[in-house]
């Protein structure tokens, strides 16, 4: 079942395609695609025409065959496609709107807003409104003792740790803290670059994530994979990852920068909200 947020998200979405498919129909020409079928003489003949919109005192609409302009016929179409996706999308709008109204906010947050404060004192994750919680206390514990207890951090290229996040953590590029930066906007339990043994050798992934049922993820971002040496490293990690039963298909995430080193975030978000959201 969506959660109030995500269908909050869902919402803003819509309104927002919608608003684009809107616009996109008002550079059409005026008028409806009709489609009229005659048969004659044992074949089946297909009529395209406008409909154009009633005008005050007319008694029907008026109506224009365009069955020979075929160039027409298709832009007409595809107006008739943008209207039936922007009626759709309107009438999803409407079901959203009204869904999200009678929604109850079952997150940890809206759970507690609505106890008595004397309640709420008792609780111990009252105040770690900085992470997503699970609804177990006890699981809350776990979490939240996971991420305050000490780690091994990579201690290879200090020189390199460069670029500040907003919690004041250095990272190693501009890419890593933004994936940083949308790992604690959704409120994710993470560390950066927490030693993980394979056998005898020591590996660090980018990030380490806890989610809130427990199970652990890793996230490595590959940059610069237009080196030799860069694809190389990462097919290493990757099969060190596979060695100690890490797969990309189960706990590990990998993303990409694209051509001249951007970085798409729309990836990392739809990772996110499909593998680390539950």
């Amino acid at each position: 079942m969506l959660e109030k947020e995500e269908m909050e998200h869902f919402f803003n979405e819509l309104t927002r395609k919608s608003l684009v498919v809107e616009k996109q129909l008002s550079q059409y020409p005026e008028g409806q695609l009709k489609v009229r079928r005659q048969r004659y003489k044992g074949k089946e003949y297909t009529f395209f025409y406008v409909e154009l919109p009633q005008m005050p005192g007319e008694v029907r609409r008026q109506r224009k065959n365009i069955t020979k302009d075929e160039e027409l016929v298709r832009i007409m179409a595809r107006k008739e496609y943008l209207r039936t996706a922007l009626e759709r999308m309107n009438g999803n709008i409407d079901i959203l709107h009204e869904a999200i109204s009678c929604i109850e906010d079952t997150s940890t947050e809206g759970i507690l807003s609505g106890l008595d404060p004397a309640i709420q004192k008792e609780i111990v994750f009252q105040k770690q409104k900085e992470f997503l919680l699970p609804d177990d206390p006890a699981a809350v514990e776990a979490l939240l003792e996971w991420v305050k207890a000490p780690y091994p951090k990579n201690p290879n290229y200090p020189q390199f740790l460069k670029h500040r996040t907003s919690t004041g953590e250095l990272v190693r590029t501009k890419s890593e803290a933004l994936v940083y930066e949308k790992l604690k906007e959704y409120k994710l339990a993470y560390r950066y670059e927490n030693q993980l043994m394979a056998g005898d050798i020591a590996i660090y992934p980018d990030f380490t994530i806890r989610r809130t049922d427990g199970k652990i993820f890793y996230w490595e971002h590959a940059g610069r994979c237009d080196l030799q040496r860069y694809r190389d490293d990462l097919i290493w990690k990757i099969r060190a990852y596979e060695s100690i039963g890490i797969g990309q298909w189960d706990n590990l995430i990998i993303s990409f920068d694209v051509e001249d080193g951007r970085i798409d975030m729309r990836e990392v978000e739809s990772q996110i909200r499909n593998k680390l959201i539950i």
